[in-house]
């Protein structure tokens, strides 16, 4: 017999507690593990560098800790904080496409980008 393969370890951030506990129970059903979930940028660096997940799923919009109004791109600025403090893979989950949104998510360090809403082929891909 084979050795069994553990799961995949994937921190999400995602600030629409809604949206947030779908993506959970999607990625649980398709087998992978959800160590984590943070709805800010701040909270996110801080766990993601302590978890160290496989993998992070992460909102392009997310609140300002401080005044909690929504950033159109602190996904943007949260990838390059945490590819600088622990580097890990990052999704980006966004409603929105652009060659200038994929670029300057390229630079700043996520690994790919997925459309919302997001079918099961493309999360479990």
């Amino acid at each position: 017999m084979p050795p069994r393969i553990p799961p995949v370890r994937v921190f999400i951030v995602e600030d629409e507690i809604a949206f947030s506990e779908v993506i959970q129970t999607r990625l649980t059903d398709l087998g992978y593990k959800v160590i984590g979930v943070a709805r800010d940028s701040r909270t996110a660096v801080e766990l993601i560098c302590q978890l160290r997940p496989d993998i992070v799923l992460m909102d392009l919009r997310l609140p300002d800790p401080e005044t909690q109004k929504e950033d159109p791109m602190a996904g943007i600025d949260t990838a390059r904080k945490i590819q600088e403090k622990c580097p890990t893979p990052i999704i980006l989950l966004t409603a929105y496409e652009s060659p200038k949104l994929t670029q300057q998510a390229s630079i700043a360090g996520v690994g790919a980008y997925l459309i919302k809403p997001v079918g099961d082929n493309e999360l479990d891909r």
